[in-house]
């Protein structure tokens, strides 16, 4: 088993590296590592070569609306996030993708795009393997927050999920991973994820043949618009049939004494859940297989926020920091931290204590529940988390001396009066490497990141932004 565990920012120099996941290959003999696009996953060259990706050290994953907040070229990818497209068209079937569960709070989220799977009815079948003895959950979330399929036991130990490109009008899912029902995480579990394409099933040949989506491409625009009708009412019908099966089927397949029999709607469980209220396992499974993605995520991060609330107070009483003390915190895009409101000596106890313990997850806290963050438009919440994993790598790579605010496009031309956009104002020791940045760069992800912030830029005049800032009273955390 080969992977590459790197720091966040890839090291200058170091083309094995990129930022928050990398990938390997097995080659005969030989490692190779692969310089893996985040942003453009799709375009990768399918040599065949056994590809790993491995999840990165960090809690991005942890968020619901960082998988599903939209995308990039078609592609969904949020502060370097990776979806796993790219293994599902890759043809060496030991290519996956490798994670672990390592809290009993720990859940990951991953985007698959299917655009090209969906267009043609193809399922997609992803392979979860654990060790002997563990589980999890893997269940899955249309583009709407619905769930469209949860992994099913085989009987080599291993489970199967099936990505209904072949009924569901979605080209966009999420993947939730997290610890199985009833149990609890002690060591952290690893988990292991494979993709194959199946085949185009009989069922969409035959819903695309009552759509006559066979018959030749109409001259007339309307008769054209009529078509394009039909063909988006059938799948629309067939998307609402499939789904409500999928949901009846499992919840018949649940053992009796699993099977919820109270008259609460789904809707109100989960704000009972929301409230701290303990469910009983027929209600959590009412939930998993009824519930909107986005409700239940909700409710989760409030039990979450609590839960982080108490460990913090905890461990500033276990720091000499006392109870009633207020601290403010700001946390840079570098990963710096910043404490003020207590005395000198407190300050840098409660930064150094941040800085061990609870950087990602107050980070996470803050784009969870700031008004700032929670206000903005899911174009505005992609370009913000853009801009400030650039602000990052940028203050790496210049030592503090250099922002955003000093790159723009300009247009540049060669001999051929060829015109070719550039980045400008980057610091010199990086210019090249992303200026220069092909597909196979470990530089790509940011060049294109770049490239989609300053457009937005040019186009809105400034740049969505947050400022990572939380307020301590004590007992609770508040944000602006």
């Amino acid at each position: 088993m080969i992977g590459i565990i790197g720091s966040r920012y890839a090291p200058y120099g170091n083309s094995c590296l990129q930022s928050k996941m990398q990938k390997s290959a097995a080659a005969g003999n030989r490692t190779v590592c692969l310089n893996v696009p985040l942003l453009e996953p799709i375009k990768l060259y399918d040599s065949g070569a056994k590809k790993i990706i491995t999840e990165g050290d960090d809690l991005q994953n942890d968020l619901y609306r960082n998988s599903a907040v939209g995308t990039i070229s078609g592609l969904g990818v949020i502060s370097g996030l990776l979806n796993l497209s790219s293994l599902i068209t890759n043809r060496n079937t030991e290519s996956c993708f490798e994670g672990s569960i390592s809290s009993d709070t720990d859940v990951d989220y991953y985007q698959v795009n299917t655009m090209t799977q969906t267009a043609f009815g193809r399922p997609v079948y992803v392979t979860l393997e654990t060790p002997e003895g563990e589980d999890v959950n893997l269940t899955l979330y249309d583009a709407e927050g619905n769930q469209v399929g949860m992994a099913e036991k085989n009987a080599d130990g291993t489970s199967t999920l099936v990505i209904p490109c072949d009924w569901s009008t979605s080209n966009r899912f999420t993947m939730k991973i997290e610890k199985a029902d009833g149990s609890s995480v002690g060591e952290p579990i690893a988990y292991r994820l494979k993709f194959r394409e199946g085949e185009v099933s009989e069922e969409y040949r035959k819903a695309l043949r009552e759509a006559d989506y066979s018959a030749p491409q109409e001259a007339d625009p309307e008769k054209r618009k009529n078509l394009s009708e039909r063909i988006a009412q059938v799948r629309n019908d067939r998307n609402e049939k499939e789904m409500d099966a999928l949901h009846d089927r499992q919840f018949s397949e649940l053992p009796e004494e699993e099977r919820y029999t109270g008259k609460e709607s789904v809707e109100e469980l989960i704000e009972r859940k929301r409230k701290g209220e303990i469910l009983t396992g027929a209600e959590e499974k009412y939930i998993r297989i009824y519930g909107n993605m986005k409700d239940i995520s909700d409710a989760e991060n409030t039990l979450w926020s609590e839960d982080l609330q108490k460990e913090f107070q905890a461990a500033c009483e276990e720091a000499g920091i006392g109870k009633d003390s207020q601290m403010h915190i700001r946390l840079s895009a570098d990963g710096a931290v910043e404490v003020t409101g207590l005395t000198e000596e407190e300050n840098q106890k409660a930064a150094e204590m941040i800085q061990e313990r609870f950087v990602g997850q107050l980070k996470k806290l803050y784009l969870v529940h700031s008004p700032t963050v929670q206000n903005m438009t899911n174009q505005e919440y992609r370009i913000a988390m853009f801009a400030d994993e650039l602000e990052g790598f940028l203050a790496k790579a210049s030592g503090g001396r250099s922002s955003l605010k000093n790159v723009h496009i300009v247009n540049t031309s060669n001999s051929k009066m060829i015109v070719k956009e550039k980045l400008a104002g980057l610091p010199q020791n990086i210019s090249d490497l992303i200026n220069n940045a092909d597909v196979n760069s470990a530089y790509y992800d940011y060049q294109k990141m770049f490239y989609e912030v300053l457009n937005y830029r040019d186009a809105h005049g400034a740049i969505p932004s947050f400022e990572t800032e939380l307020d301590w009273n004590g007992e609770a955390f508040s944000y602006t």
